[in-house]
């Protein structure tokens, strides 16, 4: 029943013999304002999960006799008030699951005289512009039994003195990507949250600093207990890997950070990775020959053939297309003999040039 243009649902006798059995139901994108319609579904019907998304809310009235069995809400993008949202966890006091995102809060107002509710497990709360962690307490201080909280897309920056690991102790599941999070102080602090396992922090300025693989493991090596980092499974070598990657990183640093001495403990003195470069030379020395005319050319073999022949054309005195070219490899000249260069898009390296190496040119 998404996006029908419903503004009301008639009466609830009517809804009560055609629909009472109704246990999900999705009403996204209609143009409901009257909380008491919404009243009507939860009266009438068995729900435990209800859609309103994209619904333009009003303030709640006086709701009553109603009992409520919901265990998910969803209410993102209806501009629904703080004040109405209390009274919805008054009257849904069975919620287990609650999704409030895109509403356009900039700060948590939950009325302080609004409850503790013990129930709601899972919250979803992204793209709302929350810039400040103690708003964040306050979520958890409404809600203190949380395994899961959605927080992305908002602009929170880097954890202060902020208690998180008081305030979410049953906390399991944080995702706080696209955020403004720039400092690995804020990730150290996460580890305050003792049962937090499944972490999703991409899209920070942190992490934009480095290399993808570098990032997730210095992430990795900083969280000893988290075992899913953005959605991927952390395994027992990639932990290792990325705590003997950490150790590299940070160990000629003078001020190391505090999860250092604990990896240095456990792994013990290790030496730096020795870099190698294995990519060949771009610039070679070759000598061309056309009929009774040789000369010595330095060339780029990341060039294409088309390319270097085009700048033989004053060599040759002809154009490009009016000469064949081919190459020599003199230490395998008996074996193969010349291998004409027919392909004008391919580089030269993939003929594997080299210094000393021969090129004849033909006419056509």
């Amino acid at each position: 029943m998404d996006n029908c243009g419903i503004a009301g649902f008639g009466s609830e006798n009517d809804l009560r013999s055609i629909c009472g059995r109704v246990k999900e139901l999705s009403v996204s994108g209609n143009v409901i304002e009257d909380w008491n319609e919404v009243a009507k579904l939860l009266r009438t019907m068995e729900l435990f999960w209800l859609n309103l998304s994209k619904n333009p809310l009003s303030e709640i009235c006086q709701l009553s006799d109603i009992e409520c069995n919901l265990r998910t809400l969803v209410l993102n993008q209806t501009g629904i008030t703080w004040s109405a949202l209390t009274t919805v966890l008054q009257i849904c006091c069975g919620l287990e699951e609650l999704h409030i995102s895109q509403n356009g809060f900039d700060t948590v107002q939950l009325p302080e005289d609004g409850g503790v509710h013990e129930g709601l497990r899972s919250l979803f709360c992204f793209e709302n512009g929350l810039n400040s962690w103690n708003d964040v307490l306050r979520l958890g201080q409404a809600f203190p039994h949380l395994e899961v909280l959605v927080i992305a897309g908002n602009r929170l920056g880097d954890v202060g003195d902020e208690p998180i690991g008081e305030t979410f102790r049953n906390l399991r599941a944080l995702n706080i990507s696209q955020n403004h999070v720039n400092s690995w102080e804020t990730v150290d602090k996460l580890n305050h949250v003792e049962q937090l396992s499944d972490l999703k922090v991409s899209g920070v300025p942190l992490l934009q600093k480095y290399p993808k693989d570098m990032s997730r493991a210095l992430t990795v090596a900083r969280l000893p207990n988290v075992s899913y980092l953005n959605g991927s499974y952390v395994d027992e070598d990639e932990r290792e890997t990325s705590e003997r990657a950490f150790i590299r990183h940070h160990q000629f640093d003078v001020n190391k950070p505090p999860r250092y001495a604990e990896l240095d403990s456990k792994h013990g003195p290790i030496d730096p990775l020795v870099e190698i470069d294995l990519s060949p030379e771009r610039i070679v020395e070759v000598t061309v020959k056309f009929e009774e005319h040789m000369c010595k050319r330095l060339i780029n073999v990341t060039q294409t053939v088309a390319q270097f022949k085009k700048k033989m054309e004053p060599f040759v005195g002809h154009p490009a297309h009016k000469f064949r070219l081919f190459y020599i490899d003199p230490a395998a000249l008996g074996v193969y003999g010349p291998e004409e260069m027919r392909f004008p898009q391919k580089c030269l390296y993939t003929y594997h040039v080299k210094n000393g190496d021969h090129f004849e040119i033909d006419l056509k």
